[in-house]
């Protein structure tokens, strides 16, 4: 039997688009242009590669992929179809961003460069989490 959406998932995913937004603009703004990096699972396959030549991209993967799997078995089959959105949305809207070379290069200040990613990118995740899902990684 085929369920209808409720108001309350509803907003949930327009929360969750709009708070995987925030972050993909957080990243094009100002981590991007300024040579910043990210802390989670991005950060710690920055690290494995450096320390050991792991591929940034196969660690991404596996780690992602256990997370989600994790998370999926603790949190439920709500938690994961949301996550799925975010997984697949935050690449698309991050690709749409970067196309507008206006929205690059905020600012020429790295310390506001990174106060500024800060907070859009602890906002654009704090609005996924409340709507309960995840960004996937660390998030999870």
């Amino acid at each position: 039997m085929k369920e209808k959406w409720t108001r309350n998932e509803a907003k949930n995913l327009l929360l969750i688009l709009a708070g995987n937004t925030i972050y993909a603009l957080a990243v094009t703004m100002f981590i991007l242009p300024d040579h910043l990096i990210t802390g989670g699972t991005t950060g710690l396959a920055l690290f494995f590669y450096h320390q050991f030549g792991l591929p940034i991209q196969i660690f991404v993967s596996v780690f992602n992929l256990m997370m989600f799997l994790l998370g999926a078995a603790v949190l439920g089959k709500k938690f994961a179809v949301t996550t799925v959105v975010s997984t697949f949305y935050y690449p698309f809207i991050l690709s749409v961003f970067q196309r507008f070379p206006t929205l690059g290069r905020m600012t020429e200040d790295k310390l506001l460069a990174v106060i500024f990613a800060g907070l859009f990118i602890g906002a654009g995740i704090g609005i996924v989490l409340r709507a309960g899902a995840s960004t996937g990684g660390m998030d999870i």
